[in-house]
């Protein structure tokens, strides 16, 4: 895993993008997780029909993206996600954690000049989760 840092539509299906996309790449309805924990009053929330994409504000000067999930190989969907935050939250830094054994998420991040800063490890409890990494942009 990266963590990446970035200088820096809202949809009318985000919802039902939500349920859907969160299920297949997570394995598990986190629904009521990101629609009441993880919204904050600066989140900014963009949705195409293959994707889902939520971002916040930690402070007045940084942007997390999280989460941010698409189908797998929708990348000209996931281009459009990314300007948009970038576009949208302007010259902040822009912070997300995302796989780093996803080549082409990789080089999307990078392609719009973010840089690896660090990495980490994913942690669970007791079995390994079944997770499709090609489909998280962002955690």
């Amino acid at each position: 895993m990266l963590v990446l840092t970035a200088k820096s539509i809202s949809g009318e299906n985000y919802l039902p993008i939500i349920k859907k996309l969160d299920k297949e790449a997570l394995n598990e309805d986190r629904y009521t997780y990101i629609t009441h924990i993880v919204s904050k009053q600066s989140s900014l929330l963009l949705a195409t029909s293959f994707g889902f994409q939520h971002s916040y504000g930690i402070n007045k000067n940084i942007i997390k993206i999280s989460p941010w999930i698409m189908v797998d190989e929708a990348f000209t969907d996931a281009e459009k996600l990314i300007r948009g935050v970038l576009y949208h939250r302007g010259l902040k830094t822009i912070v997300a954690f995302i796989p780093s054994e996803v080549k082409e998420i990789v080089e999307l991040y990078k392609s719009y000049k973010f840089e690896v800063v660090e990495s980490f490890r994913l942690l669970y409890l007791n079995k390994k989760p079944k997770i499709n990494l090609a489909s998280i942009y962002g955690f």
